[in-house]
């Protein structure tokens, strides 16, 4: 299984803050109980007034959730692949490598 990075050992929170005149309360992710900022989500550039507050927020939860969702599926592909080559298991070797491709992507390679 892929070993998680120093960065992501606490677990990552999604957070809400109000920030001067920007409006509403901004979603930010933290790392655990701590003060430490991982980003901010920019409401008024990235959605263009088009998905606002709800969509930020939704986009936050989902980064926070990153680091567990990695792990959960790093240790899906370690089951997973006692099934590589079974020819009585359908797709699996397409899921391994949908699976391998997106923890690829998750590592930036």
């Amino acid at each position: 299984m892929t070993e998680k990075s120093a960065d992501t050992s606490e677990k990552w929170l999604c957070r809400r803050r109000h920030f001067g005149d920007a409006g509403g309360f901004t979603p930010y992710i933290s790392f655990g109980d701590s003060a430490r900022v991982l980003c901010f989500m920019n409401l008024s550039g990235a959605y263009n007034g088009y998905a606002g507050q709800d969509q930020a927020e939704a986009d936050a939860r989902l980064m926070a959730s990153a680091p567990e969702l990695y792990s959960a599926l790093a240790a899906a592909q370690d089951f997973i692949n006692g099934f590589a080559g079974d020819e009585m298991q359908e797709g699996i070797d397409e899921l391994l490598e949908e699976i391998s491709d997106a923890l690829a992507r998750a590592e930036g390679k």
